[in-house]
């Protein structure tokens, strides 16, 4: 039991010998270590602001293309859903560009107004007709 103690002692003795010799570089360590937690913090603060920014703004976007489309002669109701994708071109600002719509309306099984609505989509976001996809809302 003794020399459990003792090594005790020695191993505490041996501690406090290199914290009093090393004292600046355990602060300043410690310093570092806790501005890189706080930086990580915030970065994943940023990030998840970021991603409810462009969730509302793709609802809204979503929304206000559903009841655009509504005013086109022999479009009815309508849904629409939108893929975004990060890329260096903007829409509105936010940095996004549309990846692809599709869109659910009662008319959509027309031809005639599927092929308008395509073409009015193609022309609004510059995205192909293969990233457009048009049909009847039951």
């Amino acid at each position: 039991m003794l020399n459990r103690e003792k090594e005790n002692t020695m191993k505490k003795e041996d501690i406090l010998s290199f914290l009093k010799k090393n004292y600046l570089t355990v602060v300043i360590g410690s310093f570092v270590v806790a501005a890189l937690l706080l930086a990580a913090s915030m970065f994943s603060e940023e990030e998840k602001h970021s991603e409810n920014t462009v969730l509302a703004y793709k609802s809204a976007l979503e929304a206000r293309l559903s009841e655009f489309l509504q005013r086109m002669n022999g479009v009815g109701e309508c849904e629409v859903f939108i893929t975004l994708e990060g890329s260096e071109e903007n829409i509105d600002g936010m940095g996004t560009s549309v990846r692809g719509i599709a869109v659910l309306c009662t008319g959509g099984g027309d031809s005639k107004i599927k092929s308008d609505i395509t073409e009015l989509l193609c022309r609004v976001f510059g995205i192909s007709q293969t990233k457009i996809s048009v049909g009847d809302l039951n």
